[in-house]
């Protein structure tokens, strides 16, 4: 694995070659196999507004729940926040980054964007509670890669506008704009603003954008 400190304000680390490339690959077969078990991404209180979220997720948490060593998603994710490296780096880094060897929850959700234009506006990940204290989101596709955009942008700035389309506060405020890359993560705090770009893809499933996204926090 590869760190780097992409940005310091808003606090983004950078992870590169999270896992093996068999590893790799065999999480995108996974969930390439778990093709009819996704369903539209709603937000909260089940508001489904594809004007501001149009991806397709699925559970693993609840898929997996009578025997989750099945998935080769969960098994690498529990050894890869057991990573020596990893640890003294979140331990280490900024409030709430830092809380991280305090966490003892995690929730897994795997998302494909991608076909005509899929996006999801500014948001927070943060649900009002210490369950989601930390964000990791991991990418995965086939190679090469097939579809366009999905950029992921973070800013510091707050957030307006969301009972119509939620927007920035102060767009003059430092952004960092991320191209999703296979096997490649990022980690920031769960209250961090942002916003994945529209997606286009071919229209089979597997060449779409999939990312693991994982919330860790205190339950």
């Amino acid at each position: 694995m590869k760190f780097t400190l992409l940005c310091n304000e808003p606090y983004v680390l950078k992870i590169e070659d999270v896992f093996s490339k068999k590893i790799n690959k065999e999480i995108l077969e996974e969930a390439v196999g778990l093709k009819k078990y996704f369903f539209d991404a709603v937000l909260a209180n089940n508001n489904n507004d594809k004007e501001k979220r149009s991806n397709q997720v699925v559970y693993y948490d609840d898929h997996y729940k009578d025997n989750r060593d099945k998935s080769v998603l969960l098994r690498n994710i529990n050894k890869f926040f057991g990573n020596g490296d990893l640890i003294n780096i979140l331990n280490s880094s900024k409030e709430p980054i830092r809380t991280f060897s305090r966490t003892n929850h995690h929730e897994t959700q795997v998302s494909r964007y991608g076909d005509d234009g899929q996006k999801y506006v500014w948001h927070i990940d943060n649900n009002n509670s210490l369950l989601r204290i930390i964000t990791f989101v991991y990418y995965f596709n086939v190679e090469p890669k097939k579809y366009k955009g999905g950029e992921i942008v973070f800013s510091s700035s707050p957030i307006k506008n969301c009972t119509k389309s939620c927007t920035i506060l102060d767009d003059t405020m430092p952004q960092i704009k991320a191209v999703p890359e296979n096997n490649v993560g990022y980690i920031f705090d769960s209250w961090t603003a942002h916003t994945v770009l529209p997606t286009t893809s071919p229209k089979s499933f597997k060449d779409g954008r999939f990312s693991l996204n994982c919330w860790l926090g205190i339950r």
